[in-house]
């Protein structure tokens, strides 16, 4: 795991701690590693990403056995989750390769719940 991702779980282990029961997305978290590794530490860790064609991320999500259920992909700018059903929203290294930037934070806003925090790499 890299420097940034090991950031990224230390930051969402600390905020379970505080928050039991805190639901975390990974947006854009491409194969799912940090989602495996946090549901090996114990967290609830959900992931979502675009996947454009069919890319070699989706090809390791899906032999990880994660996809469809614990890593959904983002459809027409929609991540398949309920409204509010987030603590935690994070994402490394992501931002900067989103074409509409206010529709993608308007979908993660509509996801986490109100007072919810968002850690953004």
């Amino acid at each position: 795991m890299d420097v940034t991702n090991r950031f990224v779980l230390d930051f969402a282990e600390r905020y379970a701690r505080d928050q039991p029961g805190a639901r975390v997305l990974d947006y854009g978290g491409g194969a799912g590693e940090l989602v495996a590794a946090a549901r090996a530490a114990g967290l609830e860790m959900f992931g979502a990403d675009v996947y454009y064609g069919g890319s070699d991320a989706l090809r390791e999500a899906e032999q990880s056995g994660l996809v469809g259920g614990v890593i959904r992909e983002i459809r027409e700018g929609i991540i398949e989750f309920d409204d509010a059903y987030f603590d935690l929203v994070v994402n490394n290294q992501v931002m900067e390769h989103v074409e509409d930037l206010d529709a993608v934070l308007g979908e993660i806003h509509r996801v986490l719940k109100p007072g919810g925090t968002v850690l953004s790499l």
